[in-house]
């Protein structure tokens, strides 16, 4: 009886220690991944997103200290109106549409996704669908050269205005976006690098208000921003 008691916890013991599969491996993967985008969107205030009513900024373009685009938007979130205000040329007239009839404004709508998306992007790694991620750990970031996780972001071949895009994003050990590079699709090469600073807590939002190319020659920054 020994014997066999023997032979049962040695197999028990073996049967432990065997090489988790494949399916076990990329499970463990998707799970760190979702826990890492959740983890970023909370940093930045996920929590009191179902708080806001609107949300007011304005998204200016500078090139070699010349600003090249300067617009204001307000958003309402829960109705999905928005209202754009162009202040980069000579007319004012606002333009206030509903999101479910965005194919009828399509340049305007584009415009508002984009400036959006730098505005709020922790919050598209949970909103946003047909995505693939992965997961690089204590990668040089590109501009700083500070070892980050790097969480690559490619978007779908059918999603969104600039479909098939690939984001990869730098994050530090507290969860917060430093950095960020952007890949065209079917480029290896980044379009774009830049930082994202300046951050400012906003009825419990996180934004970073400034991003810039390595020498500062190009830089994207938010102004006037209201959260209601």
């Amino acid at each position: 009886m020994k014997k066999y008691t023997f032979l049962l916890i040695f197999v028990l013991i073996i049967a432990c220690q065997q090489p988790k599969s494949n399916n076990d491996k990329k499970e463990e993967q998707n799970n760190e991944i979702v826990t890492l985008s959740d983890k970023i969107a909370e940093a930045n205030g996920l929590d009191q997103w179902n708080e806001v009513d609107s949300l007011t900024y304005e998204f200016i373009v500078e090139m070699k200290g010349e600003t090249i685009a300067k617009r204001k938007w307000s958003w309402k979130p829960g109705i999905d109106e928005v209202t754009m205000l162009d202040t980069a040329i000579d007319s004012l007239e606002s333009i206030t549409y509903n999101r479910a009839e965005k194919e009828n404004f399509k340049d305007i709508d584009q415009k508002f996704i984009n400036d959006q998306y730098w505005l709020i992007y922790p919050f598209h790694l949970v909103w946003d669908n047909n995505i693939k991620k992965s997961i690089k750990k204590n990668v040089k970031a590109p501009l700083s050269g500070k070892k980050m996780t790097e969480l690559t972001v490619s978007y779908g071949k059918d999603t969104g205005y600039t479909p098939g895009d690939t984001y990869k994003v730098y994050v530090d050990d507290e969860h917060i976006i430093r950095e960020w590079s952007y890949f065209p699709q079917g480029s290896d090469e980044p379009r774009m690098t830049t930082t994202w600073e300046d951050y400012n807590e906003i009825q419990g939002i996180k934004i970073a208000k400034t991003h810039q190319n390595e020498d500062g020659s190009f830089k994207i920054l938010f102004d006037n921003i209201s959260v209601n």
